[in-house]
């Protein structure tokens, strides 16, 4: 019994290494895990930074993000770093448009719902990755919807 257990325990922690791994890559068609992809709920995309963006301020200390529908507590930003890996962020908070800095990108989508999450202080110079991910599904890989470069 306790040997079944051990090997449990190796089994979740390659599944937890894998799942990180994954999170690494800056295309989310490259997935070594072979688990689906974490969808979004509804439509969601970036606002602030625009996607793609360059010459973003280092100062930047939030990511804000549109939605279709209400993001619940289960999903959370996911930071990754350059050079690799990736790093939990904080939940989504619901915000005003008033509150989201210019330029910003414009939804494609009627009566989207705003969102903030904190991403602290980043390294100038640098390409950051974003991604969402559904804690409440343990067998998919966080959905990359955010690329930017820093000043």
């Amino acid at each position: 019994m306790k040997l079944s257990f051990v090997k449990s325990l190796g089994l979740l922690a390659v599944a937890a290494a894998m799942l990180l791994g994954a999170c690494n890559s800056n295309n989310n068609n490259n997935n070594p895990s072979n688990f689906p992809t974490c969808t979004p709920p509804g439509s969601f995309v970036a606002v602030y930074p625009i996607n793609g963006a360059t010459n973003v301020p280092d100062s930047v200390q939030n990511v804000y993000v549109a939605s279709s529908v209400t993001l619940g507590n289960q999903f959370m930003n996911v930071i990754g770093p350059p050079g690799g890996g990736a790093v939990a962020g904080n939940l989504f908070s619901q915000v005003p448009l008033s509150q989201i800095p210019t330029p910003r990108a414009k939804p494609n989508f009627a009566n989207p719902i705003y969102y903030v999450t904190a991403v602290g202080t980043l390294s100038s110079a640098s390409t950051w990755t974003m991604f969402l991910n559904n804690t409440n599904s343990v067998n998919c890989v966080p959905f990359q919807y955010l690329s930017f470069t820093t000043q």
